[in-house]
C-alpha cells in the first residue's frame, strides 16, 4: 500500500468484501497483512493519511505494518 488513491481505493474494496484478485472476490480475513513501506520522504499529507489507515485496518481487524528506514 502506497497511501495513494488507487491503494485507498483497493483498501477500501477490501473492507466492503468487493475486491476482486484472480477472478474471486478477496475479504480482510483473507489477508495476512497491509504493508506500507515508508521510504521517509512521503509528502506531508501522505502521512496525515496514515492514521485514519490504522484505524480503518484496526476496524476491520487487517494487520498493518509500516515498514521505515533505519
Amino acid at each position: 500500500m502506497g497511501l495513494g488513491r488507487d491503494s485507498l481505493a483497493m483498501l477500501a474494496l477490501l473492507t466492503e468484501g468487493k475486491l476482486v484478485a484472480e477472478g474471486r472476490p478477496l475479504r480482510p480475513a483473507g489477508v495476512d497483512a497491509v504493508v506500507f513501506s515508508d521510504p521517509g520522504f512521503e509528502w506531508p499529507h501522505t502521512y496525515t493519511l496514515l492514521p485514519r489507515v490504522r484505524r480503518m485496518c484496526a476496524l476491520h481487524r487487517l494487520r498493518l505494518v509500516v515498514l521505515q528506514t533505519p
